[in-house]
């Protein structure tokens, strides 16, 4: 894989959204934990929590949840991965596992019991 330094530049931008991701957390009193260069998380509900470990160039997630229970977990290794999950229901599960150049998932739930592997 070839590998450049295109990614320094993500590094601020990763820094920047951990720290909003770090509000989101503080004001929603849930549990996320992130590793990696750009993070959007907004949960609303009970028990939210989302797990992201990226190596890799380029990751951005986004997830945005409204009920009671929602676990997020992906482990990215490549260069690009885009996640994006909207719950809307009582209990929602996604988990994704990429090993590759390039990775997008998006998941959109309504209802009470959401699970997906991906």
């Amino acid at each position: 894989m070839k590998r450049n330094h295109k990614g320094q530049n993500g590094i601020w931008i990763g820094r920047i959204g951990i720290m909003i991701f770090g509000a989101a957390v503080a004001a929603v009193a849930d549990v996320d934990v992130a590793v990696h260069v750009g993070n959007v998380a907004v949960d609303v509900g009970d028990v939210a929590v989302d797990v992201a470990v990226h190596v890799g160039d380029v990751a951005v997630d986004v997830a945005v949840h409204v009920g009671d229970v929602a676990v997020d977990v992906a482990v990215h290794v490549g260069d690009v991965a885009v996640d994006v999950a909207v719950h809307v229901g009582d209990v929602a599960v996604d988990v994704a596992v990429h090993v590759g150049d390039v990775a997008v998932d998006v998941a959109v739930h309504v209802g009470d019991v959401a699970v997906d592997v991906a």
